[in-house]
């Protein structure tokens, strides 16, 4: 880009626009490494327009990248199912963790109780006791 001008006295300005670009490279070599993932936190958050979600941050600890289907599946104070609701499907390398916020504006004002299911769509499914009031 063309230098600024610089005169006495006056503010100068300049805008310079760097572009990067990265490569990611991810192999598995065999059926070598474990699948392991932790559930790191669960809170109750509040969404745009007075909606409810529940944060779920997870991490990756172990040797294989995973693609994981999270849900969680909701009982109220009686034992009654108060329903599934799903996340988003997203990729965890090893050594990194993702933040799913999973929509619950559904649910009444109360106390729950249930699970978080992360499921790896192989022989690997991970689960989490969640307990909460809205």
């Amino acid at each position: 880009p063309p230098e600024v001008e610089k005169e006495k006295d006056k503010v100068a300005i300049g805008i310079k626009h760097v572009m990067r670009y990265g490569v990611q490279m991810v192999t598995h070599l065999g059926d070598q490494g474990k699948v392991k993932v932790k559930v790191l936190k669960k809170t109750v958050v509040d969404l745009e327009e007075g909606k409810k979600g529940l944060r779920v941050d997870i991490s990756n600890t172990g040797e294989r990248w995973v693609r994981p289907e999270v849900w969680v599946e909701l009982y109220d104070t009686e034992g009654e199912e108060a329903g599934k609701f799903p996340g988003r499907q997203k990729r965890i390398f090893p050594g990194t963790s993702i933040r799913q916020i999973i929509d619950i504006s559904a649910l009444k004002p109360g106390k729950y109780q249930g699970i978080v299911v992360i499921d790896n769509k192989d022989d690997n499914v991970f689960g989490s006791r969640v307990k909460f009031e809205l």
